[in-house]
């Protein structure tokens, strides 16, 4: 399995690897040090939003459609496959 470092980092908290379809991923986890407890609860959230204007979700909220020839839409933009992702298929 080849590894594609992208930044340095620290020794992961835990490594995680799974195999789904004959394919394997890896995911590592990492103490970010945050402290939790400076953190709103689900009801504080929940609270907040509450009191936001029906015009203030929509502006903080997008809806994704995933589908099956375009990998997935998100409000007006499109997420396509890459080139070597669209090669790939083609070849199956």
């Amino acid at each position: 399995m080849t590894l594609k470092i992208h930044r340095s980092f620290k020794e992961p908290t835990s490594i995680r690897i799974k195999k789904r379809n004959g394919k394997y991923s890896v995911s590592f986890c990492y103490e970010d040090g945050l402290d939790e407890s400076d953190l709103l609860s689900q009801k504080d959230h929940l609270k907040y939003l509450k009191k936001a204007s029906r015009k203030d979700l929509e502006d903080q909220t997008i809806g994704i459609d995933l589908g099956v020839k375009i990998p997935a839409y998100a409000g007006d933009n499109i997420f396509d496959f890459s080139k070597e992702q669209i090669v790939l298929c083609n070849l199956k």
